[in-house]
């Protein structure tokens, strides 16, 4: 279910049920309805009409139909992981196990008691500090030996798969009653009853668990010295992951096998260690080997991913960006300490930053007009751009049966414009591939024929530890660690830049940020005063004002000019967009949307009036003239209210005037091909976002840049009216003609008029609020 299409389930369930009909089949209406509300994340109503439906069931005697309701509330109920839902669980499969073993119903009996086992079983894992209900443990082993015996009286083949699921839950029980030995013995029969039944899947999921119990049992026998128990477990551990990971390569599991490709590489990076030096490079070779493979896996898994909505698709990614963070991570401790390996961090750790916003633009990535210049006439080019596109977009409305045979035409199309040219940059666009450093003179383009003296700042998090990678167009990126630890980092931001804290760090006491310069201090060796500088930043470093901290003796702002990016792919799509069709209107100008910024409505009557257009003020600030706006004017400024939700930041929105008054990032990228080069947004906390493994951002600046905007202005904070507008002012005086200066030149004029004019404005809080993503010219 999705967007329309949800809401519509719903709207036709309540109707239904405003309808007379049979009691049996108004519980049906309610089990539908409960699964709609469960994809729309109303866990709650979920519940309330499953249990309606579970009660409805049980009084008509449908029992085979009670069962299965059961079985979907219990599990919503053990999801919450509270004590009344897993006490609620446990009344509730208890009485179905009776229930079912009452009419003989086998299946139904087994699938109850594993139920109540797992919701025992969940019980003393979650229970509250203090209490202690082993005899939940009891229970479940209890019934196990039960379910051992319901299964027994099935036929043969179904029986080995009923009898492996046992055998792996009473490993996790006995686990939990820290059996020593027993959830591998019980793996091991696990593995046996599966291979016994033909179900290979299932024994490699056997396999892979007992092989990262070796892997972990054999890290224990390193660390206290035992080499001779060392060597068995990590024989025994390579031999169980490998197993498994010949499965998940065969049946095409990438997801599975990227988790197995991760654990051996860690078994042979903490391995290596130990090992002499001609045997541990092989094995630091093979974790590495390992983590790519791992990475291309999860990278064509999230590809595939698909559940709807754009949004939709990339929440549901999230896991899959988790997985990748991790192996990213993992690759990038290991070659940190390798001299002589800086170009293999550097595509790692841009190979983890450009994820950013591909899943986003996807297959629909507008294709540079640069291309559909060079590929005018030529019949099978274009035919190959329009195919992609189509099946991109089939792609994304298909049903599951569908995908796998256009996936395959997909593929076949890739193929062929793989081998033409002409396609590197749109297939690069589509696809986020990284940037080398060779290819890093396009981000630089000055316009002019010419490449602007500019250097791409990376921070990377490995482990606890901050590095700086700093990338020149055509030379060779260089590495430096930065003297100041992750803990340090977010601890500095707990106590100063928290909601009632960041005004008196940055206006009242900005001293306190020199305890964090330590961010920016390698930039004094790696570049050069006046370069332009691409940020890009890492994990918590986006929601800070790296501009701002001291690098010999001034802000980096008054040392060189800077943009900032969520990834450098980013940045390619943002210089991309120069070449789309200019708009026909140069300014579109809304202020004080809510009638309450009097400052704001004087800075966009100011720039209106210096422009010959005319403003949108108070009431006239709506939704509507500012969705109008994007398709017709280059530059596109608001000044108003920016409502920053955290955990939830693609509902954060602009406020406009009138009733229907907010434009959130959900509906921002959902507009797409927008024809506005530059949005300003005078609003506070604009810039927020949430940054996500692999520095997936989410909020309201990539949600415009997925929408088509190439540079963007927003705030990291809130600001006052006063600063706001002196700061805007400045700007637009140098970046529209007749100063026309470049954008990253024209914010940091800005910025040095309030740094030294009047000493009121001079403060961070001011002047550092404000920065420009994306394009810098």
């Amino acid at each position: 279910m999705r967007g329309r299409k949800l809401t519509d389930a719903i709207d036709v369930c309540l109707a239904a049920l405003g309808r007379p009909a049979p009691r049996v089949v108004q519980a049906q209406v309610r089990q539908v309805l409960a699964s709609a509300y469960a994809f729309a994340g109303d866990t709650e109503k979920a519940l309330g009409r499953l249990r309606e439906a579970e009660e409805a069931y049980d009084e008509l005697g449908a029992d085979d139909l009670g069962s299965i309701t059961a079985t979907a509330l219990a599990n919503q109920l053990m999801g919450s992981r509270t004590e009344a839902d897993f006490a609620e669980a446990r009344r509730l499969t208890d009485h179905w196990l009776e229930k079912d073993r009452a009419r003989g119903d086998v299946p139904a009996a087994l699938q109850s008691l594993r139920l109540s086992v797992q919701c025992r079983w969940q019980t003393f894992l979650f229970a509250p500090p203090g209490e202690n209900p082993a005899r939940l443990l009891t229970e479940a082993g209890d019934m196990l030996k039960e379910g051992e015996d319901l299964a027994r009286k099935l036929p043969e083949r179904q029986a080995a798969k009923e009898l492996g699921g046992l055998a792996q839950l009473r490993g996790s029980v006995r686990s939990a009653q820290a059996v020593a030995d027993e959830p591998e013995a019980s793996l091991r029969i696990a593995a046996a009853h599966y291979d016994s039944g033909g179900y290979a899947m299932e024994a490699a999921n056997s396999r892979y668990m007992i092989g990262v119990i070796r892997l972990n049992t054999a890290f224990d026998a390193q660390r206290r010295g035992d080499r001779a128990g060392f060597l068995e477990h990590f024989g025994e551990s390579e031999t169980n992951l490998n197993a498994a990971l010949a499965y998940y390569c065969a049946a095409a599991m990438r997801e599975e096998a990227a988790n197995a490709r991760f654990m051996l590489a860690r078994l042979y990076e903490n391995s290596r260690r130990d090992a002499p030096a001609e045997l541990a490079g092989t094995m630091r070779e093979q974790a590495l080997r390992h983590l790519r493979d791992g990475f291309r896996d999860l990278d064509a898994a999230r590809r595939e991913f698909a559940s709807g909505a754009t949004t939709d698709v990339q929440t549901g990614k999230l896991t899959f960006a988790d997985r990748s963070g991790r192996i990213v991570e993992l690759a990038l401790e290991i070659l940190v300490s390798q001299p002589g390996r800086e170009i293999d961090l550097w595509n790692w750790a841009q190979d983890g930053k450009s994820r950013a916003l591909a899943d986003l633009l996807g297959l629909s990535v507008t294709a540079p007009r640069s291309l559909l210049t060079e590929i005018d006439g030529d019949a099978r080019a274009s035919g190959l751009l329009s195919a992609a596109h189509d099946l991109g977009l089939r792609l994304r409305e298909a049903a599951p049966a569908e995908r796998p045979g256009l996936r395959a035409q997909l593929a076949a199309i890739d193929a062929r414009m793989r081998s033409d040219p002409r396609f590197a940059r749109y297939l690069a666009l589509m696809k986020g591939a990284p940037l080398a450093p060779d290819d890093l003179a396009a981000l630089f383009d000055n316009g002019e024929g010419g490449v602007r003296a500019g250097a791409c700042v990376d921070w990377i998090r490995i482990g606890d530890r901050f590095h700086v990678a700093v990338a020149r167009p055509g030379a060779t990126a260089r590495i430096a660690p930065v003297a100041i630890s992750v803990s340090a980092v977010m601890a500095f931001i707990a106590n100063h830049m928290g909601v009632r804290d960041f005004r008196e760090t940055l206006r009242d006491s900005p001293s306190f940020l020199h305890d964090i310069d330590a961010l920016v201090a390698p930039l004094a060796e790696l570049t050069a005063p006046e370069d332009l500088l691409i940020l890009c930043p890492t994990s918590a470093l986006h929601a800070l004002p790296l501009h701002a901290l001291t690098l010999e003796g001034k802000p980096l702002i008054a040392r060189n000019p800077v943009v900032y990016t969520h990834s450098l792919g980013v940045t390619r799509h943002c210089v991309a967009l120069r070449e789309k069709p200019a708009a026909p209107e140069p300014l579109a100008v809304f202020g004080d949307p809510r009638g309450d910024r009097g400052a704001a409505s004087s800075l966009a009557e100011m720039l209106a009036a210096r422009f010959g257009v005319t403003p949108l003020l108070r009431d006239a600030a709506t939704k509507a003239a500012f969705l109008a706006a994007l398709s017709r004017a280059r530059n596109v400024h608001f000044q108003g209210h920016a409502i920053f939700t955290p955990g939830a930041a693609l509902e954060s929105w602009l406020e406009f005037a009138g009733a229907d008054n907010r434009l959130s990032a959900r509906d921002i990228i959902g507009l797409g091909g927008i024809a506005a080069e530059q949005i300003s947004l005078g609003a506070c906390e604009s810039a927020a976002s949430d940054i996500r493994s692999g520095d997936e951002p989410l909020g309201l600046v990539p949600a415009l840049h997925l929408a088509g905007a190439s540079s963007i202005i927003a705030a990291l904070w809130p600001v006052s009216d006063d600063a706001s507008a002196a700061f805007m002012s400045a700007y637009y005086q140098r970046v529209l003609p007749p100063a026309a200066m470049a954008r990253a030149d024209a914010v940091r004029s800005a910025a040095l008029d309030l740094i030294n004019g009047d000493r009121s404005m001079a403060a961070p809080y001011h002047w550092a609020a404000y920065v420009l993503y994306g394009d810098w010219r």
